[in-house]
């Protein structure tokens, strides 16, 4: 595990997503020869608190990685936690308790490039999420300007990006996450700060 940055390239009302999504995949595997793609997904659900429905909702926001399928990342009552899967098993028979509000499985590949990978899914409509990992380290601040100039160097020219922002209200700290090692679960807050902001679910 190393550092991810994930981000949303949007602005494809004019184009077929589905075409934009072969025509990255496309160029990817040409640009770089020394690489190996495979078929990757992301599943998330959204569980709301079913025990009082005149009350605030509460929610839960589940995440899990294709890569990684033992494993369950949340985000409940501002607090991130990494679970074993089972613990989403147990959620979805809750049924008096948690309700699925919402579940989706975003598509895509995954690439591994040298000292990186690529991960692209589907977003539909509203585009194609990006995540890039920089292998090397776990800190952040070490990682940032190589993501930096290697997203720049395979997005498109006229890419609209939106990238989560872990700072302010939606910084690391806020949810219990390190600032200085980075973990599977800081890609899972990203993508969920993303989701929202975004208005993905």
């Amino acid at each position: 595990m190393g550092v991810t940055r994930v981000l949303l390239i949007k602005g494809l009302k004019d184009t077929n997503v589905a075409h934009y999504f072969l025509t990255f995949h496309e160029r990817i595997t040409s640009q770089f020869s020394n690489r190996q793609s495979k078929a990757w997904h992301i599943s998330t659900k959204l569980f709301r608190d079913n025990r009082d429905k005149n009350a605030i909702p509460k929610f839960i926001n589940s995440l899990v990685f294709s890569d990684d399928v033992n494993k369950v990342y949340c985000l409940a009552n501002e607090v991130m936690i990494e679970a074993e899967h089972e613990l989403e098993t147990i959620l979805s028979k809750l049924k008096n308790l948690w309700a699925i509000k919402q579940g989706v499985k975003f598509e895509g590949y995954s690439y591994n490039i040298g000292d990186f990978i690529i991960r692209t899914v589907d977003a539909r409509e509203k585009g194609m999420l990006v995540e890039v990992e920089y292998l090397p380290t776990t800190h952040p601040h070490a990682a940032s300007s190589i993501l930096t100039d290697f997203i720049d160097l395979i997005m498109p020219k006229d890419a609209d990006i939106v990238q989560g922002d872990q700072k302010g209200d939606n910084s690391y700290t806020k949810v219990g996450l390190s600032e200085e090692t980075f973990t599977r679960i800081h890609a899972a807050y990203q993508y969920m700060t993303l989701f929202k902001s975004e208005s993905l679910l």
